[in-house]
């Protein structure tokens, strides 16, 4: 997908910042002070990830994030959790696991007050009160609010069916589907174990 990020800035003035410009993304409309932050934002549009890691081939859109995942490859996972010595490559992330341990949800929800472990869990549950659905695919224009959703819809285009089921080889083209398709093999053995008189009963 190509893009111009000509498109994504427009420049407005701001009495409240003296006069200096502000830069508002076209598709969002989010506002940034600097050229440079709307165009790294423009990629969670677009999708484009132009740096890549010289060993694994992974891309990123921004230089930050390759920079925490190249640690990976060096194992420089200099935060440790102090219960069951895990380590992580990034404080927060260290932060967000010992929640784990605690049973704390620290980020809970403004409309409906259900609260989650993980901030990007949250994020992702407001997106049923607002509606938001940020992905798009490219052939029908459908929206989806999940990312996973997405990439489900689109096989159907493909026609391909990469959920195959280890008991039987039966082929699914959703996620969902396959998973139902497994609990009959599921109910199946527990059945098994259930002697005659249990299975008459049940």
């Amino acid at each position: 997908m190509s893009f111009d990020f000509s498109l994504g800035l427009t420049e407005k003035a701001s009495a409240k910042e003296d006069s200096k410009d502000i830069f508002t993304c076209h598709i969002c409309n989010r506002d940034f002070f600097h050229k440079r932050d709307l165009t790294r934002h423009c990629f969670i549009h677009t999708g484009e990830r132009p740096h890549q890691c010289d060993i694994c081939f992974k891309r990123f859109g921004y230089r930050s994030n390759l920079v925490r995942h190249r640690r990976l490859h060096t194992k420089e996972l200099q935060y440790k959790c102090e219960v069951c010595a895990k380590s992580f490559s990034r404080r927060s992330h260290l932060k967000e696991h010992c929640d784990v341990h605690t049973g704390a949800k620290p980020h809970t929800c403004e409309v409906c007050s259900k609260s989650f472990r993980l901030k990007c869990s949250l994020v992702i549950h407001l997106r049923v009160h607002t509606g938001e659905k940020p992905y798009q695919c490219n052939v029908c224009n459908r929206r989806f609010s999940l990312k996973c959703n997405l990439r489900d819809h689109q096989i159907v285009h493909e026609g391909s069916k990469p959920y195959v089921c280890e008991v039987c080889n039966k082929a699914f083209n959703k996620r969902n589907n396959y998973k139902r398709h497994c609990l009959i093999h599921s109910k199946k053995e527990d059945n098994s174990d259930k002697t005659c008189d249990e299975l008459n009963t049940s």
